[in-house]
């Protein structure tokens, strides 16, 4: 009888709570522990973690730390855990209604009084809290109505059992006996790795004096802003550390989606970058768990002590608005330079070309192909310009959409802006404005048999290099076009001398470089599927300068564009009467191919019969070269490793090669030798010029002359090579971007670094049998990528004009190299260090 009654309880009461709860009788695991619900639960406010979303099953989220530590603790309130599901205590019910068995209490001793006999139910008038043996990995403990949680182990789930026990009557005239039952209740938990919330930093775009959301949530095209780890629930978000802002608010609120920066009054970002508007974000998920800070290049951001900070700054790029009228569209054609030692000349090129990016007529259309871009200011003037209705196209090389590059913020920017997909790939067809990139060059074809291309992580990729820009109507009605050797960089403005060439209202000119343009962009758009044949020349209506785009690889052979033009030199001519001399200039931020170098040599130093003779004058940056330098591991002196493989003789090899031999005859230049064939993957047998005077040493710090440290003459032809470093060269053992041995530019004693970072060449003499006074300009370097691979314009022009503001450049160049303090180095010894 005693047994038909409680199941008939069991069943009674199972039916009253949610069909998922387990009824256990009165019993409860030996080594569970257990509490007594206290009467008042008033606690502080935020004390607890929240249990559920009304209505919902309770899950509590947990965080590991990993495989042998525990996550950060959470608190839970064990009544609202068992409020979120559908629990509710068994409440008396009407007739029949049911009963419920006494049992002795477990403090009775000896034999218990006569049992009394079942009741009905009434209401239960206490609760007492049990908890199962925790699953694995899993640590809880129980203290009054507090549950106290934490994980360890991998990422899963599981659950953990709450035992709930119900206490009905006191019988005052049976004191030994007690009325109870217990129910389990299970409730979910979920485990995640300990990985924090991530902040990572971007730059919003302003205008002075108006205010703009800036959204705090991760944006997938923009790459920057906080997000959870996955399934880790919503973000709280703190701003602080504002700078030059208007207000400053820095609640703390869990509906912030977005901040309102307001530029402080007439403040703009100076056009060198070197102040900008910024607030810090610190995002908390539901864990509590602050963010972690990245850089814009993905990487973590730390303290002093090497440890990951929490405040990620968010940049505002402010600018003055657009604004342009016929009169300030008003440009004319020519070659301007920029002269990055002087605060008013720095900006020389890119504030022209903002200014064309300010006068282009709404509806109008704006091409541009770029290697890299960094300047913001450039970058908020072309979103300004698409705002307004400009057609604004733009196509950058794709090391630039690369976190860790420097124009990874204007790519990113402009991405968000204008959009990725090349609707019309023209430059000035269709509506639509697009950002893009095209990689290893967007013509380049495959490489002919037996020849290797380097890849993106080594030095001279086949690349995007051609930087020009196009303007199809001005508010005045002009169009322009634009060949520089600048890209829009910080770098290049400030520590950069460059130059652009402008072309208005060239239809001709417009049109067949639309045509390349065009060319560029469906490459891009294909992902280099479909690719033209770029190796041609342009139409213009000009009668002195001629157009050519590149690559040439497969186009005449081996031989390129500058060696042919070299191989037409004469040297010695008759002019009025006179014997003179042919003169060449070259101002060239990377010379490393070798043809051109040992043309130059030959022209120069070779005998009158050879065709030898002519003055050469050398400004450049960047030279290839062995490098000798005391290995710090070591301990002794060495070449160091290029690429891994021992570094080659280079054009600063040939060029130091004396003119004539200790006999007074005409020094050989070459010798036989190994080269290092990327076809093969071996040196092979060649002929590399092992005569020079520098055989390992460097420039500016080690050989006599500062930076004009080659000076020679010919005996025998009486011509002459002089060449002047830019810049003091540093020796980079692994250059990080390709991890190549590089002699790299650094400041002088004074703390300035500028450098060369033109690509021009002069000829004053017989060409191809006419007399000239011929300027080689555009975008490529004396290089074989430049010359050959990349994506390129080169120009020749036989303007007198145009030929004296080149002269003028060079010769103010060279006087600055020469009067520009030494660098602080030893000019006895060097040393590099390398593993």
């Amino acid at each position: 009888m005693r047994n038909q009654r409680l199941t008939a309880l069991v069943g009674v009461i199972s039916f009253a709570l949610v069909g998922s709860l387990l009824v256990q009788g009165n019993q409860v695991p030996a080594n569970a522990t257990s509490v007594v619900a206290p009467s008042n639960l008033a606690l502080p406010n935020g004390a607890y973690q929240p249990a559920c979303t009304p209505g919902a099953i309770p899950e509590i989220k947990l965080i590991s730390g990993g495989a042998s530590t525990s996550g950060p603790a959470r608190i839970y309130k064990v009544s609202d855990l068992l409020a979120c599901t559908n629990y509710t205590p068994p409440t008396p019910v009407p007739d029949p209604a049911p009963e419920i068995t006494p049992t002795p209490k477990p403090s009775v001793t000896g034999a218990p009084s006569t049992t009394p006999t079942p009741i009905a139910l009434p209401a239960p008038i206490s609760l007492t809290y049990a908890l199962d043996v925790a699953p694995q990995g899993v640590t809880a403990s129980l203290a009054n109505n507090e549950i106290t949680i934490s994980a360890s182990g991998i990422a899963r789930s599981t659950e953990i059992n709450i035992f709930v026990t119900h206490s009905y009557f006191e019988d005052p005239n049976h004191p030994d006996f007690e009325y109870l039952d217990t129910v389990l209740v299970p409730i979910p938990i979920q485990i995640k790795l300990a990985s924090p919330p991530t902040c990572r930093s971007f730059t919003a775009t302003a205008l002075r004096n108006k205010s703009v959301i800036v959204p705090l949530g991760y944006d997938s095209i923009r790459e920057g802003g906080c997000k959870a780890t996955a399934g880790y629930g919503s973000l709280t978000y703190r701003v602080s550390s504002l700078k030059y802002s208007k207000t400053t608010s820095t609640a703390l609120r869990s509906d912030l989606v977005s901040y309102l920066f307001t530029p402080r009054t007439d403040w703009i970002t100076p056009s060198d970058n070197s102040k900008k508007a910024s607030f810090d974000v610190v995002a908390t998920d539901e864990f509590g768990q602050a963010s972690r800070a990245l850089t814009k290049a993905n990487e973590p951001v730390l303290n002093a002590q090497g440890q990951p900070v929490s405040p990620a700054t968010f940049y505002i790029n402010v600018n003055k608005a657009r604004k342009c009228t016929k009169a300030d569209a008003k440009t004319s054609s020519g070659v301007i330079f920029n002269d990055p030692r002087y605060k008013a000349k720095k900006y020389t090129i890119t504030n022209e070309i903002i200014r064309l990016i300010d006068c282009a007529k709404p509806g109008s259309h704006i091409a541009m192909s770029w290697f890299s871009m960094t300047d913001e200011n450039f970058v908020n003037h072309l979103i300004q310009a698409h705002r307004a209705g400009v057609n604004v196209r733009v196509l950058l090389n794709s090391h630039a959409v690369q976190p860790k590059s420097a124009s990874f913020t204007a790519y990113t920017t402009l991405k968000k802006q204008l959009g990725t997909k090349i609707g019309s790939a023209s430059a000035t067809g269709g509506t639509g404005s697009w950002i893009s990139y095209c990689k290893s060059g967007c013509l380049t074809p495959k490489p002919p048999k037996g020849l290797k291309f380097p890849n993106e992580s080594e030095g001279e990729y086949p690349a995007l290099h051609s930087k020009f820009f196009m303007f199809s109507e001005l508010v005045n009605g002009d169009s322009v076009v634009g060949i520089s050797s600048i890209n829009p960089t910080y770098a290049q403005a400030v520590a950069g001398f460059n130059n652009t060439s402008i072309v208005v209202n060239d239809a001709k000119l417009f049109s067949s470089l639309g045509s390349y343009y065009k060319d560029l962009a469906v490459s891009a758009k294909t992902k280099g599927k479909k690719k033209a044949k770029s190796y041609k020349n342009l139409s213009s209506k000009s009668k002195t300068t001629t157009y050519t785009t590149f690559p040439r690889i497969g186009s005449g052979g081996a031989t390129d564009n500058i060696t042919q033009t070299f191989d037409k030199v004469k040297c010695i001519y008759t002019e009025n009467g006179q014997v003179k001399r042919t003169k060449i200039y070259v101002n060239m931020f990377v010379f490393t191919r070798n043809s051109p170098a040992m043309r130059l040599w030959r022209l120069a130093h070779n005998s009158k019969l050879k065709g030898g003779g002519c003055e050469v004058h050398i400004i450049y940056t960047d030279m290839d070269q062995r490098i000798k330098a005391l290995n710090t591991r070591t301990g002794k002196w060495g070449y160091i490793p290029n690429a891994g493989k021992v570094s080659n003789y280079g054009v600063a090899d040939c060029l130091s090669t004396p003119a004539t031999t200790k006999g007074g005859s005409v020094q050989r230049l070459t010798a036989p030798g190994k080269a290092w064939s990327a076809a093969e993957n071996r040196y092979v047998a060649a002929s590399v010029c092992k005569f020079g005077r520098l055989q390992g040493r460097m420039p500016t710090i080690n050989m006599p002359g500062g930076y004009c440290w080659l000076q020679s003459k010919s005996s025998v032809s009486g011509g002459s090579i002089n060449g002047c470093v830019s810049t003091p060269l540093g020796i980079t053992a692994f250059d990080p971007a390709d991890g190549r041995a590089k002699l790299e530019s650094i400041k002088d004693s004074s703390g300035k670094k500028w450098y060369s970072h033109q690509k021009y060449i002069l000829i004053d003499g017989v060409v191809n049998n006419v007399r000239t006074k011929l300027v080689i300009s555009g975008t490529p370097n004396i290089s074989s990528p430049g010359l050959r691979w990349n994506d390129e314009i080169i120009t020749f022009s036989t303007s007198e004009s145009v030929y004296k503001k080149y002269l003028s450049n060079y010769k103010m160049m060279r006087k600055a190299i020469k009067d520009r303090k030494s660098p602080k180095y030893d000019r006895t010894a060097t040393q590099a260090e390398w593993k």
